[in-house]
């Protein structure tokens, strides 16, 4: 099945892993003072790293099934 291959390849762990930074640093970036131009780009940062997040939830979970839940990672 092919979400149980892409869920579970090193590529798409290390895709994830990069992406979970970036949103971590997004978060980091944004601080009282910053203009509304770049507050908004931050929050259209953070709403794709939310749909990113949500597609990896489901490939997952097609991939996994129930088993998705009993990992720790997830």
């Amino acid at each position: 099945m092919l979400a149980r291959k892409v869920s579970g390849s090193n590529y798409f762990e290390i895709f994830i892993l990069i992406c979970i930074f970036l949103n971590t640093t997004t978060f980091a970036i944004n601080h009282q003072g910053i203009s509304k131009q770049f507050s908004e780009i931050l929050s259209y940062i953070v709403i794709l790293f939310t749909v990113i997040f949500n597609i990896e939830a489901v490939i997952k979970i097609i991939g996994f099934g129930k088993h998705y839940f009993y990992d720790r990672f997830n």
